[in-house]
Formats: C-alpha cells, structure tokens, sequence
C-alpha cells in the first residue's frame, strides 16, 4: 500500500539510514550510485564492495514540505563482511532487500539476510522494500526469481518494485522509503501535539 500523504505545518529535514541487502553481484552499489548521481555515473565494471559504504541524497516528500536525507549503507554480500554490517542492522531506520532476478540463489538469500535483521534487531516486523535487480535482463526464464520475490515481499510486508540501474530506473523503492519515513515521523509528532495538549487542558 502507498504511503498516505502528509500533512505537516513546518518544513522539516529528516535523516534516514537505509541498508542495501542482499548476496554479491545483485547490483547494490549500481542502485545506490545512479539514486544518488543519475544515470550517467553508473559503472559497467563490477567491482566488489568492501564492507560497507555510504551513498547520500536528499529527497523531497511530494505534497509536502518535508526532505529526507538518505544515508544509503552499501554493503559487501559476503560472509566476511558479516561483522562490519552487525551494528547497522540495529540502527538502520529502513532496508531494502536486493537480489538479481537472473540469479535464482540470491532470491533464495533473500531468507537469510531478513533473518539476520530480525535477529540483530529483535523485532518481529521490519520496515523495507525488495527490489528485483535487473529488469532489463528479464525474459521468460526469469518470470519464477520475479514470483519468488513477490511472495517473499507479500509473506514479510515489504514492498516489491523491479529496478534496472543501467536504465536509470532505481527511484521508486528509495523514494518509497523516505516517504515511508517522513509519514513516521509526522504521526509520532502529531501523538506528541495531541499529549502536550491533553496535559494543557
């Protein structure tokens, strides 16, 4: 379900830290590189992420006059990395879930790294999005990673999109995200207005 529009009285600039998950080569880094700088910073040559790095960009809330910076922790897919990204599971406002839909091990994977959150967090729900890598690539062999996705997205309540960072097309998990966050923070406010007024009276 979209996230509701906002409603707020003052502009505001919130931080929120989102974490690319997923297994080695599923395109982390492209997405958080051509989100931030556009499509002509994309890099074609692979180039294995170590541990894990930040991306940032600034998001405006449509309707509203809220931005949200995201920091995006880009992360190294591999085992050994597993101690660097520990203490950003606990931190993290968000997590997008990235796996390659022309690799069906790293849907697969897709178990593994929700658990570790939730095992680091301790928490039953987590707030993210599953972005399916690679569009471009799809064909009819690709269609079953596409479906898995979906149902994995649909059995933990997170949001599914299709992304092709070659194309350019990253935006609308991200986007969802920082909206996603802004309307958090605009109804923990209003909780907030409507306690100190009830104190007042």
């Amino acid at each position: 379900m979209p996230p509701k529009p906002l409603a707020v009285a003052g502009a505001a600039r919130l931080r929120c830290k989102v974490m690319l998950l997923g297994d080695q080569g599923v395109g982390k880094t492209s997405l958080a590189q051509v989100f931030a700088g556009g499509q002509l910073k994309f890099r074609r040559d692979y180039t294995l992420t170590r541990g894990v790095d930040l991306v940032r960009k600034v998001v405006q809330v449509p309707d509203s006059p809220i931005e949200v910076e995201l920091f995006l922790l880009d992360s190294g897919g591999g085992d050994i990395w597993g101690e660097l990204l520990s203490p950003h599971y606990a931190t993290a406002d968000a997590f997008a879930f990235v796996y390659d839909i022309t690799d069906p091990d790293s849907v697969t994977s897709l178990a593994r790294w929700y658990k570790q959150v939730l095992e680091k967090r301790g928490e039953e729900a987590i707030t993210g999005v599953v972005i399916a890598n690679k569009r471009d690539l799809g064909s009819e062999h690709t269609a079953p990673s596409v479906s898995a996705g979906q149902a994995f997205s649909k059995n933990h309540g997170l949001e599914f999109f299709e992304a092709t960072a070659p194309k350019g097309d990253v935006e609308a998990p991200l986007d969802f995200l920082a909206e996603l966050f802004a309307n958090a923070y605009e109804d923990r406010r209003q909780t907030l207005l409507r306690a100190a007024n009830s104190h007042a009276d």
